[in-house]
This record gives structure tokens, C-alpha cells and sequence, in this order.
């Protein structure tokens, strides 16, 4: 009987014996992938905050700035279309082919301008498209934040679970070494009393306490693993949301890189029509100015000209600095996404 509890000790402390190693080596992966996954992620939720307010103040200052330079683009083409007064002394002067030459510029400016217009306005979409893309990529940092919390709070489960198991493998050790001296007694109590069952019979009642002990250790034991198993689900569980985030972050700086590509081609496609426009501005003053000399109805459609080429002029210049901040801007929310 001795030989057949100590087999039975040896099989139990060696399947315990694995599933506690594996489940602790599963555990200590899960705790440097844990840290991995912290590192590639904001240090805190705190600093995700910060980029998240700073990016929301870039993205004010572009909406407002691309609300500027919207408003210079239709003063443009509003000032070229309401040139009619110009237009009229032209043609009362009766020469058609510099009216004309002068009218099809025009047309061309305002046209320039019109599509000055339409690409600022795809421009917006795209910035608030990207906009929208980082307050979701700030808030799936601010999810995961939440994870590693709670994932703290599994692990120490499982290390206080685990210790319980030990502990409960020790006390079943001892119980079954217990009943191995019990059964040794009784033997000799036997050999002692010969007919008389008395001392056997206490000692089968030792025996059977002992016995009855093991059982709910063991039971107990394999309570502490279901739990130790549970445990393991749980952070496998969480693992795979905390994958799915880290990928819905990625995705989302991916998608805000993109667009800002896409924005900057868009800028460069505006530069160029204020290129266009302003060339096309100072080619009709050249030629106005020597047309109009000639006469006074020709020196007011001039000097009515000249205003607004000098306003289209100055707005501009005003559109394109504008534009430049907010190149600058879009560079500061790509290096802040870049930190996420």
C-alpha cells in the first residue's frame, strides 16, 4: 500500500507539477508581451490626452485657417465677376479685340479662382477626415490603457492563485505520507493483536480521516487549476482585444497618413492655380495699362482694374501664407500621431 500511495503521490505532483510550469511560462510570456505591447504604445494614458488636445488645437487652427483662405478665394472671384463696370467703358471705347483679349482673361482668373475654391474644399474634407481618424486612434490608446490595468489585476490573481495551489499540493503531500505511517501502524497493531480487531479498527478510521483529507486537497487542487485555466482564458481573451486595438491604431495612423498625403497633393494642385491666377492678373495689368492710356473712359476702366488686381493681389498672398501654416500644422499632427 506504501508503494502503491507514493506511485500515486508521484503522478499527482508531476501532472500538477507540469500544469503549474506550463501555465507559469504561458504567464510570463503574457507579462513581457504585456510590456512589449506598453513600450510600442503611449507611456501613459495622460501624454495620449496631451497629443489628443494638442492635435483637436491644430485641427481648430487648420478649419480656421482653411475658412480664411475660402472666404479670399470668393473675394476674388467675386470682385473679378462684378468687374462689369470696367467691362463697359471697354466696350463703349469700340475696341472689341482688346475687349475680348481682356474679358477671356478674366474668364480664365475667375475660372482659376473657382477651381482655387474646389480644391480648398476637398482640402477640408480630407484635414477633417484625417481630424476624425486621430480622435479615434487617441481614443483606441486610451482603451488599451484601460487593458493594461486590468490585466494587472489577472496576473496577481493568478500568481495568489497559484501560491494556494502550492500550498494545497504541500498539505497533500504531508496527508498522503500521513496515511502511508497510519497504514504502517495499523500492520503493526494487527501483528500485535492478533484475533482482536480493536487496534485495526482504529486504525482504519485513521486511516479513512486521512484518506477523506487527501480527497478534498485534491479536490481543492483541482479547483486551484480550473482557476489557474479560467485565469489564462481570460488574459488570452484580453490579448487578442488588446491585438485588435493596437491594429485599429495602426490602421487609423495609416489612414491619417495617407490623408495628409492626399492634402498635400491638394495644396500643391492650389499653389499651382495661384501661380496661374497671379500670372494671368499681371499679364491683364500689363496690357490694360498700355490700352487704357488713350483716353479718359479707358483710364477709369484702368484705375478700376487696377484695385482689383491689387485686392486679388493681396489675397493671395494672404491664401498662400495661410496655406503654409497649415502645411506646418499638418506636419506637427503627423509627428504627434507619429509619438502614438
Amino acid at each position: 500500500m506504501k508503494l502503491q500511495s507514493e506511485i500515486i503521490l508521484a503522478v499527482i505532483s508531476g501532472i500538477l507539477a507540469l500544469g503549474i510550469i506550463l501555465l507559469t511560462a504561458r504567464l510570463c510570456h503574457y507579462k513581457k508581451q504585456l510590456r512589449t505591447f506598453y513600450k510600442n504604445n503611449n507611456e501613459s494614458a495622460s501624454e495620449t490626452i496631451k497629443a489628443k488636445n494638442k492635435i483637436t488645437t491644430c485641427g481648430d487652427e487648420i478649419n480656421r485657417l482653411i475658412a480664411a483662405s475660402e472666404r479670399g478665394c470668393k473675394d476674388n472671384y467675386d470682385m473679378l465677376k462684378t468687374s462689369g463696370g470696367s467691362k463697359a467703358a471697354l466696350k463703349v471705347s469700340g475696341e472689341k479685340e482688346i475687349t475680348d483679349k481682356i474679358l477671356t482673361i478674366l474668364a480664365k482668373a475667375s475660372g482659376s479662382i473657382k477651381q482655387m475654391n474646389e480644391i480648398t474644399g476637398e482640402a477640408v474634407k480630407l484635414l477633417s477626415g484625417s481630424g476624425d481618424k486621430i480622435k479615434e486612434a487617441s481614443h483606441e490608446a486610451l482603451l488599451v490603457n484601460d487593458e493594461y490595468t486590468d490585466m494587472d489585476v489577472y496576473i496577481n490573481d493568478f500568481y495568489r492563485t497559484l501560491n494556494a495551489v502550492k500550498i494545497t499540493i504541500i498539505k497533500l503531500r504531508d496527508s498522503i505520507n500521513n496515511i502511508n505511517t497510519l497504514s504502517f501502524k495499523a500492520s503493526m497493531e494487527c501483528q500485535r493483536a492478533g484475533e482482536s480487531g480493536r487496534g485495526f479498527k482504529v486504525a482504519a478510521d485513521e486511516i479513512r480521516q486521512s484518506a477523506d483529507n487527501g480527497t478534498a486537497l485534491l479536490n481543492e487542487t483541482d479547483s486551484g487549476i480550473e482557476e489557474l485555466s479560467e485565469t489564462v482564458r481570460i488574459i488570452d481573451s484580453r490579448f487578442r482585444n488588446l491585438e485588435e486595438k493596437r491594429n485599429t491604431l495602426d490602421k487609423a495612423v495609416e489612414n491619417l497618413s495617407a490623408g495628409n498625403d492626399c492634402v498635400a497633393d491638394k495644396f500643391s494642385e492650389l499653389y499651382e492655380n495661384i501661380e496661374i491666377t497671379r500670372k494671368l492678373v499681371n499679364h491683364l495689368a500689363a496690357n490694360a495699362k498700355e490700352f487704357f492710356e488713350e483716353s479718359e473712359n479707358k483710364k477709369k476702366a484702368y484705375s478700376d482694374m487696377a484695385k482689383v488686381f491689387l485686392n486679388v493681389g493681396k489675397t493671395e498672398k494672404n491664401i498662400a501664407a495661410d496655406m503654409e501654416k497649415i502645411r506646418m500644422l499638418n506636419e506637427d499632427i503627423l509627428n504627434i500621431v507619429g509619438k502614438l
